[in-house]
């Protein structure tokens, strides 16, 4: 079924004082009312495809000036008339068969479609326009926010930046253990290129470069963003956990791996370079 949004409401739910899901209340112009349950991993892919349209809409109003601004102007106040209430069984009751299971974007010219999937199998088509998506992923983040959970709130916003597609064991060049993370093709695309990153520790033969990652990201190569996502992988990852409290970690070294826009890389066009990446730095490394 598709369905034309003219105005949301969210609220979050929680267990135990933790944040469990969220609740997205929509009004269709029929004045019809739906109310969708997403847990955090499809937060998540709400608030990347959200980002990604707000991004397009900040393009338009740099390309476009005052006349846009005055459109998302009318189009935010429309949304604040458009508020629908939440009714308390819809907060303290929710419908298991009503929560997303998938989620997957689909983009237009001025808007765009959220696919999504129920639990009970059921598909609804959410047309939004551009110019919403700031007001839905601040909503959203309000709602995330007034839990008072504050760890599930971070680490919702610490990974909007960024998608992990492989984490690769450095540590012998001939074998090469990898793990690759999938992501549906929708996703890859809100952004723009392919990183190769190497972590580099300080081991008893001095410094060694120990595992790598392919990451992509919207961030500038060797801009201040890049260089806060690459360590707080550093952070967040497990297994660069693990090298941690083992080792020191001296030097992170990126590189962007070239791909034409939209392309999805194959495992092969990813590691290779990585490869190659880690083998000119080490030797530089070893030559120190």
């Amino acid at each position: 079924m598709s369905k034309a949004i003219i105005g949301f409401n969210t609220a979050a739910i929680k267990y135990e004082e933790r944040f469990m899901a969220l609740a997205l209340k929509v009004e269709t112009p029929d004045h019809q009312f739906e109310t969708y349950y997403l847990q955090a991993p499809i937060v998540l892919d709400l608030l990347m495809a959200l980002q990604n349209r707000m991004g397009i809409v900040a393009h338009r109003v740099a390309e476009q000036g005052d006349s846009y601004k005055e459109k998302l102007v009318a189009a935010n106040e429309a949304l604040v008339k458009n508020v629908p209430q939440f009714e308390m069984a819809e907060v303290n009751q929710p419908d298991p068969n009503k929560r997303i299971m998938t989620l997957v974007l689909k983009a237009k010219e001025g808007n765009f479609a959220l696919t999504a999937i129920q639990q009970d199998e059921q598909v609804a088509n959410l047309h939004i326009d551009d110019m919403h998506a700031e007001f839905l992923m601040t909503a959203v983040l309000q709602s995330l926010k007034a839990t008072g959970d504050e760890e599930a709130f971070q680490q919702v916003a610490a990974l909007l930046d960024f998608i992990v597609l492989y984490n690769v064991d450095l540590s012998d060049l001939n074998k090469m253990d990898y793990q690759q993370i999938l992501h549906e093709g929708w996703k890859q695309r809100l952004f723009s290129h392919h990183l190769g990153v190497l972590y580099c520790f300080e081991t008893e033969e001095g410094k060694k470069v120990l595992s790598g990652i392919i990451v992509k990201t919207n961030a500038a190569h060797h801009s201040e963003e890049e260089k806060n996502i690459v360590q707080k992988i550093a952070l967040l990852n497990t297994g660069l956990k693990t090298l941690r409290e083992k080792y020191t970690l001296c030097q992170i070294f990126s590189t962007v791996i070239p791909a034409q826009p939209d392309k999805i890389l194959t495992m092969e066009e990813c590691l290779r370079p990585l490869h190659a990446f880690c083998v000119d730095i080490q030797a530089k490394l070893n030559a120190q």
